[in-house]
């Protein structure tokens, strides 16, 4: 997440002209700092817990931690996709992405797991 993208992200969300309230009212957030940003929306797609788990985590409640997902969740995708480091979800074009970098290096996750079938051969089919 770069600080760009967030400078533009509080911008569009913050000082807009309909704003009721004027930037920096009301209680002041427990992610205060850019890093402290970062690291909670990277752990949260590290670990994926339940929102109570990560809100006791950073010091907030499910709500509070609810909110700061979502809110973090598209900066981090815009930072990531002007990086042009999102991943690539269409096996489809991925001929593209290595057409557009040569060099690149990819790993694929991937978990085998065993397929229940029925022994009986009718109702299998």
């Amino acid at each position: 997440m770069t600080f760009n993208t967030w400078e533009r992200f509080e911008q569009e969300t913050f000082q807009r002209e309909n704003r009721k309230r004027s930037y920096g009212a009301g209680r002041k957030p427990q992610l205060q700092k850019l890093a402290d940003k970062l690291l909670f929306i990277l752990v949260y797609f590290r670990l994926y817990p339940i929102q109570v788990v990560q809100g006791f985590l950073f010091g907030m409640g499910q709500s509070q931690a609810n909110e700061w997902v979502h809110r973090l969740t598209r900066v981090l995708n815009q930072a990531l996709g002007y990086e042009q480091q999102l991943p690539e979800r269409e096996p489809a074009n991925l001929k593209q992405v290595l057409k557009a970098c040569p060099s690149l290096e990819f790993m694929i996750d991937g978990t085998e797991r065993p397929i229940n079938r029925p022994k009986d051969k009718a109702d299998r089919k």
